[in-house]
């Protein structure tokens, strides 16, 4: 399903976390401003402002190296471990950060640690790992600032990657009684009615969402009948859900952008989970070909689903409907070039040559700048990071150039043609 940076209570079953200071969630990580004068580890933590893990995490690394007995060494493994899962190291953060299950186990900084080493295996595919990461988190941490963060994660993975249902449900039941903010228990509001009709309990389903869906809420009125058509669909009456699948535009016409992507997303899920995923694939199709105004990160998420709604065993499928998205005149520019990126990486995986040769010819057909743009920078990237051809790379960014008139692309193309040659080995 998707994962995206996007907030919980706006994006489908998001399991984002947004780490912050220790003295509340809406707090920036500690920076030089709130330093100490003496604090060896302001420098580290100013690159984390500005984003630079892989310097900053060198420099915490260093310290830790350095001074392993400092009564700083555990802030500093933490923030080593912090960056590294931002850098997507998983392995290297796991290693770092899993003294703070034994030997660290009571210090301050445990508690943000559990969160990210919870993450870090997450990250890796081990989910019951990060599950009891997370788990400990909550039970020994009750007054925990990431407590809701983490009962979210914790309904993600029991959700989407062990697919228990019971636990999932009993998770959700622990948020919505814990927490009173309703938009961070958006999720676990929704998958415990969701939860209960899959398990068949369809009227306590009913019974949840009239206690906890708002009904003065276009969007949580529409979850109820997304619901109403997962029920019809577990009970047989496809022809009962489907037609109600297709009223959703009629019956809630006020939904701004992002309540209809999120009733998108999650009535495509509900179809694919009960043996419509036809449906959802020509939902998924149908609303990217008249998707202009939406933002490239909404089209990945659309694309994510559309992924799912084909499923591993028909992945040729998933990349002809990519190629016909990108192919389709009228199908919005920004579709096009991120559903050609998703199609090239795709092919990338098993066949470098398709993928290369899929690009080339964008280059060639493409008839905007932009796209011409995004095609060459990754037909690049194959080159220097697949093929090792540095110069190669540079001459596709090099040779677009001249054919160039918008300024703020010419730079662009020069910016990635100097860092490759700077990357050169």
């Amino acid at each position: 399903m998707i994962r995206t940076a996007a907030a919980v209570s706006i994006v489908f079953f998001s399991g984002t976390l947004v780490l912050a200071h220790r003295a509340g969630a809406a707090d920036p990580p500690p920076g030089p401003s709130s330093a100490r004068p003496d604090d060896p580890l302001a420098e580290a933590r100013t690159l984390t402002d500005r984003e630079s893990w892989e310097e900053a995490a060198e420099k915490f690394r260093d310290f830790l190296e350095k001074n392993p007995n400092s009564s700083f060494a555990p802030e500093a493994r933490f923030w080593t471990g912090y960056c590294l899962e931002k850098l997507e190291q998983y392995e290297s953060a796991v290693e770092i950060l899993q003294p703070f299950l034994t030997s660290l186990a009571e210090d301050t900084w445990a508690d943000d640690a559990l969160l990210k080493l919870g993450a870090a295996h997450h990250g890796l595919g081990q989910d019951q790992k990060a599950l009891a990461a997370w788990k400990r988190q909550i039970e020994k941490y009750p007054t925990s600032v990431w407590r809701t963060e983490v009962y979210l994660s914790i309904i993600d993975v029991l959700f989407h990657g062990t697919a228990d249902l019971v636990e999932c449900l009993a998770y959700c039941e622990r948020v919505t009684k814990e927490v009173a903010d309703r938009d961070s228990t958006t999720e676990a509001r929704y998958l415990g009615a969701y939860c209960l009709n899959a398990l068949r309990r369809f009227g306590e389903s009913e019974a949840w969402a009239d206690r906890l869906f708002d009904p003065e809420s276009p969007l949580e009125e529409a979850w109820r009948r997304l619901l109403a058509a997962q029920r019809d669909l577990l009970q047989g009456r496809p022809e009962s859900a489907l037609a109600s699948v297709d009223a959703f535009a009629d019956d809630f016409p006020d939904l701004d952008h992002d309540a209809r992507q999120d009733l998108l997303v999650r009535t495509c899920y509900v179809l694919r989970f009960n043996g419509r995923a036809d449906r959802a694939r020509e939902l998924l199709l149908d609303e990217l070909r008249k998707s202009s105004g939406r933002a490239e990160e909404e089209i990945g998420s659309l694309l994510d689903a559309l992924s799912d709604a084909f499923g591993e065993d028909r992945r040729d499928d998933y990349f002809k409907a990519l190629k016909t998205l990108v192919n389709t005149r009228g199908t919005p520019l920004v579709v096009r070039v991120v559903a050609r990126e998703r199609r090239a990486e795709g092919l990338r995986e098993s066949d470098a040559d398709l993928a290369e040769s899929s690009l080339r010819e964008a280059l060639h057909d493409e008839p905007t700048e932009y796209g011409r743009v995004r095609a060459a920078t990754q037909l690049a990237t194959i080159l220097s990071e697949d093929r090792d051809d540095h110069l190669g790379a540079v001459r596709v960014l090099e040779d677009l150039l001249p054919h160039l008139k918008r300024r703020d692309l010419v730079h662009q193309v020069r910016n990635a043609a100097e860092e490759l040659r700077a990357a050169k080995p």
